[in-house]
């Protein structure tokens, strides 16, 4: 009895002599049945599939995981830079959306007939930044005494919907842009700003 299941009820294996076996027939048991009692251990839970996302910054929340097979538990995670408290944790996937380096932590709360996985940190899941290149609004001039400061008109390869400020979120550094020959324009995203931290860019040549 109850010998499929480990938890707290004790197995029973029940004994009881052939009364018309030849041996058998000349011993008797303290009760019949004689009942023995033994113990069903719990087993460790299996986890499979379970690794970090190394992502690009797309605009959207993206897993930081990946979505694991888990037999023998429920399996909660938590994203944080210490080891996270019981309360951190969820059973939600976790997701996150701006470009940045996250430490990805789980445990697993095992059934009747499985332990538990204690808390346990993962390889860090990245995010990365995506690149774009600046368009500006005039590459050609003619020397006329004057610096050359073109503004940008617009960034390739960003999302749909984002832009970026000047001074907000990128500030742009001139070289050799008075006399004739090829200038050059430093483009540095702010690693504080709102929109610019998810993205780098590359310095862009006038000619």
């Amino acid at each position: 009895e109850n010998n499929i299941s480990a938890g707290n009820n004790t197995a029973k294996a029940k004994v009881t002599l052939i009364s018309g076996d030849n041996i058998a027939k000349n011993y008797q048991l303290p009760s019949t049945p004689y009942e023995l009692l033994f113990s069903i251990g719990v087993d460790a839970p299996s986890i499979n599939n379970l690794s970090a996302n190394s992502l690009t910054y797309n605009g959207e929340s993206q897993d930081l995981v990946t979505t694991p097979t888990v037999e023998g538990g429920t399996i909660y995670y938590a994203v944080k830079d210490i080891t996270p408290l019981d309360g951190d944790f969820t059973t939600t996937l976790p997701k996150q959306k701006d470009a940045g380096t996250y430490k990805v932590w789980y445990k697993v709360i095992g059934d009747e007939n499985h332990g538990d996985v204690e808390v346990t940190a993962m390889e860090y899941s990245v995010i990365a930044k995506k690149e774009i290149t600046p368009v500006l609004e005039e590459t050609s001039y003619i020397f006329n005494y004057d610096e050359k400061k073109p503004s940008i008109a617009s960034w390739t390869n960003i999302i749909d919907g984002e832009s970026l400020t000047l001074t907000t979120d990128y500030t742009l550094t001139y070289e050799n842009n008075l006399n004739a020959g090829i200038a050059k324009v430093s483009v540095a995203l702010k690693s504080d700003g709102e929109v610019a931290k998810n993205y780098n860019a590359i310095a862009k040549m006038l000619g």
